[in-house]
């Protein structure tokens, strides 16, 4: 008998939902929440952030940060906002950034790095500030990474006894923009700014169309392109890599959906539909965790569309999706993560790409 290798899902798709759930995919796990997500509390009310006195004027600044923060303070369906808090007290640069306030010049290590230990090395440590560090000439990236590519990356970084959010941290480089030096469009730089805020929110990152603009892969199941290719400016925020001109300053359902289950605002979840289900190895019986899951309306593929890996929020082989049009039809497909960092480990398909 021919072995069938294949991944076996199980779908239901529901107008009314009574308790929360997620699409995409939380940056920690939290087992001390209800749903296990790691959020800022009070339905993220006043989230802070203490800019750097550097930047780049109209492309990485005080200014800039600020309008990063309110395109996810915009979403309708939730509740988040964000306070700038203050600037810090000095220009942080590669000389200074491990340094301890009032960040005087000092040595470069970690362990030992004042703003980095929490994120790098372990540590829990408050100093009650939440930076975002602006590298003008890319020499921090440098220090951290070498020639890396890397255009920045943020985070929560100090939390209170029950795993929730108290501070965070997020570093930019602007030294890879062209104003900074770099080749890095400056246009698209916001973009990444956006990316990164949503990780200081505790977002993860996700594939929907990011695959196939930026990758060329198949639309899906592979190798059909069952849907065409998608329009260059439908990236979805979180994908883990800027491409320039795709849209990622502009949030999309991938985001919406996750960003709008972690600070729910009244009416979100009646308001739309649902699709969940689990992810089985061969075997019909094991969970798998790891395997990218993306929802797509036949009518509007690569706008109405999200993803989730299975197992994101701890539970094996479990995914998703809020945030969905009420009496849409979607086709739900497993997909291969060709590249990336996640949270939730990737891993190979057992068998062929399929999709209900």
């Amino acid at each position: 008998m021919k072995n069938l290798r294949k991944l076996l899902l199980t779908t239901s798709l529901v107008s009314l939902v009574a308790a929360p759930v997620f699409a995409g995919g939380p940056l920690y796990l939290n087992f001390n929440d209800p749903d296990n997500l790691t959020r800022w509390p009070a339905g993220g009310a006043n989230i802070p952030w203490n800019p750097d006195l550097g930047g780049l004027p109209g492309v990485m600044d005080a200014a800039t940060v600020a309008a990063g923060f309110l395109v996810w303070e915009s979403v309708p369906t939730a509740t988040a906002t964000y306070s700038n808090n203050g600037a810090l007290v000095a220009n942080i640069d590669s000389t200074n950034f491990c340094s301890p306030p009032p960040f005087a010049p000092g040595p470069i290590a970690i362990p030992g790095c004042h703003l980095l230990d929490n994120l790098f090395a372990g540590a829990s440590i408050s100093d009650g500030l939440s930076p975002i560090v602006f590298d003008d000439d890319g020499s921090i990236f440098v220090a951290l990474f070498g020639p890396s590519g890397v255009l920045g990356f943020a985070s929560p970084d100090f939390f209170d006894g029950s795993g929730v959010p108290v501070e965070a941290v997020s570093f930019l480089n602007g030294g890879a923009t062209v104003s900074g030096g770099g080749s890095y469009p400056d246009a698209d730089f916001y973009g990444v700014q956006v990316h990164e805020f949503g990780h200081y929110s505790g977002m993860a990152h996700t594939v929907t169309n990011g695959q196939n603009i930026g990758l060329a892969d198949a639309s899906g199941p592979s190798p059909n392109n069952t849907y065409g290719n998608a329009p260059a400016d439908q990236v979805e925020t979180m994908y883990p890599f800027a491409i320039t001109g795709g849209g990622q300053s502009t949030l999309h359902l991938d985001e919406i959906g996750f960003y709008s289950t972690m600070y729910p605002a009244p009416g979100f979840f009646a308001g739309s539909a649902t699709v969940s289900g689990s992810v089985f190895a061969p075997n019909g019986v094991t969970p798998l965790t790891g395997v990218n899951v993306i929802a797509r309306n036949v009518a509007d593929p690569f706008v109405d569309a999200t993803s989730a890996i299975s197992g994101d929020r701890g539970v094996p082989g479990e995914y998703t999706f809020n945030g969905l049009t009420p009496g849409a039809d979607y086709t739900v497909h497993v997909d291969q993560i060709l590249q990336g960092g996640f949270s939730t480990t990737p891993i190979a398909l057992p068998g062929p790409e399929e999709f209900w």
